[in-house]
C-alpha cells in the first residue's frame, strides 16, 4: 500500500466501486482501462488501529479524538490522562462531551476496542441534561474495554437517563478489569455507578466505589416509578450475559423506586456469580435491595454476597434482594439490616423465584405507620414460591407505628408463607420480637408447605396468633421442631406440640447440637449441610 506522511491510506476506489478497498484485485483476462484513486485520511494517533499495532492514546486531546474513529479500531492508552481541561470551563460549563458525540449528535454508538493498559483517567466532570451520559455515552455491540480506570471529577457529574461513570448505555462483548470512582448524580432514571443501562454480554474483575444520588427533577410534573439505581449497573438486560468477581462498595440514595447495591434491576437472561457489595442503599420509594433491588425470572445469582444496608421509606426491602423471581443459590446477605413498612426480609423483601442454599444474618426492622398489611421475615417477608436449604441468624423486630391499626406478619425466618409456596430443609436462629397481630418461630402466617425446619430462637412481646413453628396456619406443616427453650412471651407452650403443629416438635440442645440429629431426624442433606462446633450449628457447604 502507498504511504503519505501525516495520513493514513484507507483504499482504493474507481473500477472496483465507491467504498474504499485496501486490496484491489483485476480478473485474469480482464480488458479496458482501471482506475483507481487511493484515499487518506488525516492521521489523527500514531498506530494504524490493529489488534498488533493499535492508536495511541496518552493525552486528553487524544482521547477526545477517539470519537473520530468509530468502525471498531485498537486503541491503547499509555499514560495517566487528566480530563481537567475538559472539565467546569469547558463547552460552557458542560464539561466532557461523551464519545462519539459529535456537536448536537448523540445518536450514534462507538464501536471499538479500547485498552486503558492500566492507566488512569482522572477529574471527569459532567454537567449535560441529556441522555446516556459517561465517558462513553453509548457503546456498540462487538467492543471491548479492559483494564481501565475512571475517576470523576469532584466537581460534578450529572446526567439524565442513562448515567454511568463508563458508560450512559452499553452493548459491550467484554468489559474486564475496569473500575470506576466517585459521586454521580442523575435526573432520570438508568443510573449505575459503571453503566446506567447495560446490555453487556460479559463483564469480569470489574470495581465500582461511587456514591450516587438519584432525584426527581423539580421541573417535572411526574415523578418516576422506577428508577433504577445500581452501584455497578442501573439495569442489565439482554440475553446469556455473564457477570463475575465484580466489587462494589456504594452509598445509594435515591428519590425512585428500584436500587440495588450492584444493580436496580437484572432482567433478560444471565448468570451473575462471585460478586460482592457492601455499603448503603436508601429509597424514599419501594424495592431496595443490598445486592439487587429486583431480579428476573430467567436470571441465575451464585456464590455472591451483600454486606450492604437496604432501606425503604415505602415497601419491599431485602439484605439481599428486594423482590426475586429468579433463582439464587450459595449467596448471603450480612450487611448491617434491612428495614422498610412491609415486605421486609433480610435475605428478600419478597421471593417468587427460588432461592437455595443461602443465608443472612441480618436484623430485620419493621416500621410500619400504616393500616395495610405489615410483612417481615427473618430471611424473606412474603414467600410466594420455593426456599430450601437455607438459614436465618438474624432477629425481627418493630420501630414505629401502632399495631392496633395494621394486621402484620412476623416469622424468624419468613412472614408470610403463601398458598402453594414452599419451605423446606431450613432453620432460624434470630429472635422475633412481635407485638402484632401474627407471629413465628418460623413463619407468621402459613398459607403453603412448610417440612424439615427447624426454629431455634425466642418470641418476645407476641399479642395475637402466635406458635413456635407459624402463629396462623391454613396450610401443612411436616417435621418441624422447635427447641426445648424456646419461649413465647416467656412461657413454654403446651399445646399443639408435634411435628405437624404450629409450636413444632420439642427439641433438646442435646439433640439439636449434633451433626446426626440434622440429618437423620430432620433430614437435612450432609452434601449440602455441615456441622460446626465452633458455632454449635449447621452450616452450608461451599459458601463464598
Amino acid at each position: 500500500n502507498p504511504t503519505r506522511n501525516g495520513y493514513t491510506f484507507t483504499g482504493w476506489t474507481g473500477s472496483n466501486g465507491n467504498t474504499p478497498q485496501t486490496t484491489v484485485t483485476i480478473a485474469k483476462g480482464s480488458t479496458g482501462n482501471k482506475t483507481y484513486t487511493a484515499n487518506w485520511i488525516v492521521k489523527i494517533f500514531e498506530g494504524s488501529g490493529t489488534a498488533n499495532d493499535p492508536y495511541i492514546v496518552a493525552t486528553a486531546d487524544d482521547l477526545n479524538k477517539v470519537r473520530q474513529i468509530n468502525n471498531g479500531s485498537y486503541f491503547k492508552q499509555t499514560q495517566d490522562i487528566d480530563l481537567s481541561s475538559y472539565g467546569e470551563s469547558y463547552d460552557n460549563g458542560k464539561g466532557w462531551l461523551p464519545i462519539p458525540y459529535i456537536g448536537d449528535n448523540e445518536d450514534n454508538y462507538w464501536l471499538g476496542n479500547y485498552n486503558g493498559n492500566n492507566k488512569k483517567i482522572t477529574n471527569l466532570y459532567i454537567q449535560r441534561f441529556m441522555s446516556a451520559v459517561g465517558l462513553f455515552g453509548k457503546i456498540a455491540t462487538d467492543s471491548v474495554i479492559t483494564d481501565l480506570y475512571i475517576e470523576a471529577s469532584d466537581e460534578g457529574f450529572l446526567g439524565e437517563d442513562n448515567t454511568g461513570i463508563l458508560a450512559g448505555i452499553s452493548c459491550c462483548k467484554n468489559i474486564t478489569n475496569c473500575s470506576v470512582y466517585g459521586t454521580l448524580c442523575s435526573v432520570g432514571k438508568n443510573i449505575g455507578g459503571m453503566i446506567g443501562n447495560s446490555y453487556t454480554q460479559n463483564i469480569t474483575n470489574s470495581v465500582a466505589s461511587c456514591t450516587i444520588l438519584m432525584l426527581i427533577d423539580p421541573n417535572s410534573n411526574n415523578s418516576i416509578s422506577n428508577g433504577y439505581v445500581g452501584g455497578l449497573i442501573g439495569v442489565q438486560q439482554g440475553d446469556n450475559y455473564n457477570i463475575t468477581n465484580c466489587n462494589v462498595s456504594t452509598n445509594i440514595y435515591s428519590e425512585t423506586n428500584s436500587i440495588g447495591g450492584m444493580f436496580g434491576y437484572c432482567k433478560g437472561s444471565g448468570v451473575i456469580s462471585y460478586c460482592q457489595t457492601l455499603g448503603k442503599v436508601k429509597t424514599e420509594g419501594n424495592i431496595s435491595g443490598g445486592f439487587a433491588g429486583s431480579i428476573g425470572s430467567n436470571v441465575t445469582v451464585r456464590s455472591c454476597i451483600s454486606s450492604a444496608q437496604a432501606l425503604a421509606v415505602g415497601l419491599m426491602a431485602g439484605g439481599f434482594v428486594a423482590t426475586n423471581f429468579g433463582t439464587i443459590e450459595l449467596s448471603i446477605a450480612s450487611g448491617a439490616g434491612a428495614c422498610g413498612k412491609g415486605d421486609i426480609g433480610g435475605f428478600a423483601g419478597t421471593n417468587s423465584g427460588n432461592i437455595s442454599k443461602c443465608s443472612s444474618n441480618q436484623v430485620v426492622l419493621l416500621f410500619s405507620e400504616n393500616e395495610s398489611a405489615a410483612i417481615a421475615g427473618g430471611f424473606v417477608g412474603q414467600n410466594l414460591s420455593s426456599i430450601s436449604n437455607c438459614c436465618s441468624l438474624g432477629s425481627v423486630g418493630y420501630s414505629l407505628g401502632d399495631p392496633s391499626k395494621f394486621t402484620a406478619y412476623t416469622g424468624s425466618f419468613v412472614g408470610h408463607n403463601m398458598e402453594s409456596a414452599v419451605i423446606t430443609n431450613s432453620y432460624a436462629l434470630g429472635n422475633s420480637v412481635c407485638s402484632f397481630s401474627w407471629c413465628g418461630g418460623i413463619a407468621g402466617c402459613n398459607e403453603g408447605n412448610i417440612s424439615n425446619c427447624v426454629a431455634l430462637g425466642e418470641i418476645i412481646n407476641a399479642s395475637q396468633k402466635t406458635g413456635r413453628i407459624t402463629g396462623e396456619n391454613t396450610g401443612t406443616i411436616t417435621n418441624c421442631f422447635a427447641a426445648s427453650h424456646m419461649t413465647i412471651n416467656d412461657i413454654t407452650p403446651s399445646s399443639n406440640i408435634g411435628t405437624n403443629k404450629i409450636n413444632g416438635e420439642t427439641v433438646g440442645v442435646s439433640s439439636y447440637q449434633t451433626k446426626n440429629w440434622w440429618l437423620n431426624t430432620v433430614g437435612f442433606d450432609s452434601s449440602i449441610w455441615s456441622y460446626s462446633n465452633t458455632n454449635n450449628r449447621m452450616e452450608l457447604n461451599n459458601m463464598p
